[in-house]
């Protein structure tokens, strides 16, 4: 059996590696457009399952090789309330939170390893010639024909089988644009907590990179990221510091910085005939909660715990497949309305003040309901769903 996935991206190739492990011929397509090639070193926070999901593959060693940072509190400022609030990894049992992880050493590991593969082939260009439910066949650079059982799209640049799901989509206009830096700081740190800050019309997160520098990313409304994306180095450093230093610090000095728009969907069917989609061609949230790397790998971990069934008990495929497509869809419905409430919650401004501080105090002293959001953020719940491991209930 063979199958296509659409672009080389880190979700991409994750999902390569599962797949070429239950199918035969795995075919990946290379990504022409390199976005990753901007001038800013860009990170990720990897939360728990995203952590359990590379170590499965032998990947987690490789990948933070060359440093790591851990952070086990995330502590927001909901600055119209002046309200304070921390979710500590203790609540969950867990030594940390997180893990601050550079963009280029995931992408550089993965890529070592899907050439080792030997059942992943890469390619540089495909046209779909047919889809069906009985067939689909494309045809490479060399006019070569193949027969494809699945195609399996992991980000949004195949427009032209995008589209096939577009009237089952569900858009939502954030109104917003976001910028992202690396702060240098005038003095270390050695708490590496990450931070939140809610503003009306911004939201600004900043994760601990080393113990002298944090990666902010600022979302806000459109005109304020234009005007701040106009700044000479000295205006927006003096902008940052007048705005975050009650909570970081003074920073002494910025990086180049990066712009980029927000927009949010999400898919009420991730299956059009025998074409998947999965991570950036299913969904795509605000990054307050910095969850969307951590939404696409899950799809890939649930991926490979539905196709494991089928190698166990030689189950249909197409059924496995349709469980896996209607599980990822219902699992990331939930982060796409939660996360768009809090957006809303957060950015709006004629919630008065002392509603918004009411709330988040009777939130703020309720454990139960504060552990539960710290399991969904760090994909302990659904560790606890699928798995038996270990790993999913004690210290790691």
């Amino acid at each position: 059996m063979r199958v296509l996935v659409s672009s080389d991206g880190i979700i991409g190739m994750l999902a390569s590696i599962v797949l070429s492990e239950y199918f035969d011929e795995v075919y990946l397509v290379k990504n022409k457009s390199n976005k990753h090639n901007q001038n800013i070193n860009r990170y990720f926070s990897i939360n728990l399952l995203s952590k359990f999901f590379f170590t499965s593959k032998n990947l987690w060693d490789c990948i933070t090789c060359e440093g790591i940072t851990e952070y086990s509190q995330i502590t927001t400022l909901d600055e119209p309330s002046k309200k304070y609030m921390n979710f500590q990894s203790s609540s969950i049992a867990f030594d940390c939170m997180g893990y601050i992880v550079n963009e280029k050493n995931i992408i550089d590991n993965i890529r070592k390893k899907i050439e080792t593969i030997e059942n992943i082939f890469q390619i540089d260009e495909v046209h779909i010639d047919n889809h069906s439910k009985k067939s689909l066949s494309i045809s490479l650079d060399d006019m070569k024909l193949l027969n494809i059982d699945y195609i399996f799209l992991s980000d949004s640049s195949r427009e032209d089988i995008v589209n096939l799901f577009s009237n089952t989509k569900q858009t939502i206009d954030y109104k917003q644009d976001a910028i992202v830096a690396n702060l240098t700081m005038n003095t270390k740190n050695n708490n590496m907590i990450a931070y939140q800050r809610f503003d009306k019309n911004n939201i600004q997160g900043l994760l601990p990179v080393s113990d002298n520098m944090y990666n902010l990313i600022w979302s806000a409304k459109k005109e304020i990221i234009n005007e701040l994306y106009r700044m000479s180095d000295s205006q927006l450093l003096s902008k940052v510091n007048n705005t975050l230093s009650v909570m970081i610090g003074e920073a002494k000095s910025t990086s180049s910085i990066a712009r980029f728009p927000l927009k949010g969907f999400h898919y009420k069917s991730y299956r059009y005939e025998n074409i998947f989609c999965i991570g950036g061609a299913a969904h795509s949230v605000h990054p307050m909660a910095g969850l969307g790397l951590n939404m696409g790998i899950k799809d890939v971990f649930l991926l490979e715990y539905f196709l494991s069934s089928f190698s166990k008990d030689k189950c249909n495929i197409n059924r496995l497949l349709e469980t896996f497509s209607n599980r990822c869809r219902i699992e990331n419905s939930k982060y796409f309305y939660t996360i768009n409430l809090l957006k809303t919650f957060y950015s709006d401004n004629h919630l008065p003040n002392f509603i918004r501080s009411a709330s988040m105090k009777i939130f703020d002293s309720n454990i139960f309901f504060k552990r539960k959001i710290i399991e969904t953020a760090t994909g302990i719940d659904t560790l606890k769903k699928y798995l038996k491991d270990q790993y999913c209930y004690t210290n790691q």
